[in-house]
């Protein structure tokens, strides 16, 4: 090798470095990643006259998220058709096919199941925690129910705001910038939730960033989707906490926790819980390390919008 020869990164496929994107391609990207915003926007308001069209009563949270999930990926998938020309847009979106995604799911699942696992040890070894268990066949109808709910919010929530937007994002700021403010933006708006204590604040923040950087490493929603869902299942159904300060998802199982304030996060749930937020700090740091054990062949998007001839699948 010459002296003047460069090491081509291993991210580069082909041996190729792709050049730096003009600056117009950056403002393509945001104000595709604005436009897809709105899109969500929308979204919501007709998901949410739809459902209650069909309903008012319990099924009413579990039609408002499928409407959602529906409309979003109808959105984002003619944006990835018509704006990338991408000839696969689901797997652009962020669901590509395969084992992979199934493993990054289950990955995703385990890790938010075990950050509230921590949480409730601890406030068992530093406290008492009392359960109150319900085996009655209505509760088992509900919990089935609720378990699809969560489920749908979390997929909902994920295509929303780490979907396409989310990607455009990333290429006109950074990914970096793109998961700065993807945390900052969901610690402003738990400030707006009745109860919501300073550490629930920093956790709803450091939760967005831990997703988004899961989004980043596997260029997927299943991770993310993963982790968010089992976060969810884990306080309200597992182990009957509230989540945001609502028990309403408490069907099967409801826990009572004396312990301090910081360890059990009150009223609030483990989501005000400053060992969640700790844990939580774990967490990252095996989202940034277990790509390489888990993704046999990673296809993760690029934070710079590349250039790519106008017929090239934008993955």
């Amino acid at each position: 090798m010459s002296a003047t020869a460069t090491q081509i990164p291993p991210e580069f496929p082909g041996g190729a470095r792709p050049a730096s994107p003009p600056p117009h391609r950056h403002r393509t990207a945001l104000l595709r990643s604005i436009a897809a915003l709105l899109w969500t926007l929308l979204a919501f308001l007709i998901a949410e006259r739809a459902a209650r069209g069909f309903s008012h009563g319990d099924m009413l949270p579990l039609l408002r998220n499928l409407f959602n999930v529906f409309l979003l990926l109808l959105g984002f998938s003619y944006m990835e058709v018509a704006w990338e020309r991408s000839s696969h847009p689901l797997t652009a979106t962020g669901f590509p096919r395969g084992a992979e995604g199934a493993r990054q799911f289950g990955w995703g699942l385990a890790i938010g199941w075990a950050v509230i696992v921590g949480v409730m040890l601890m406030n068992a070894a530093f406290g008492q925690v009392f359960v109150q268990f319900s085996a009655a066949a209505p509760f088992w109808g509900k919990l089935l129910r609720e378990l699809s709910v969560l489920g749908t919010e979390a997929l909902m929530l994920e295509i929303a705001f780490r979907g396409y937007a989310f990607k455009k994002l990333a290429q006109a700021v950074s990914g970096f910038g793109a998961t700065l403010l993807a945390g900052v933006g969901f610690a402003l708006l738990r400030l707006h939730t009745p109860g919501a204590t300073p550490i629930a604040v920093w956790i709803s923040g450091v939760a967005a960033i831990v997703l988004s950087i899961a989004r980043l490493r596997t260029g997927g929603l299943w991770m993310p989707w993963g982790l968010h869902a089992g976060w969810l299942v884990s306080i309200a159904l597992l182990f009957g906490q509230p989540l945001a300060g609502h028990r309403s998802a408490s069907a099967v199982i409801h826990t009572s926790v004396n312990a301090p304030l910081w360890i059990s996060g009150g009223e609030y749930g483990p989501e005000g819980s400053l060992v969640a937020l700790l844990l939580l700090g774990v967490a990252l740091y095996f989202v940034l390390r277990i790509r390489r054990s888990i993704a046999a062949t990673p296809q993760p998007f690029s934070p710079v919008a590349p250039q790519v001839p106008p017929d090239a699948d934008i993955n």
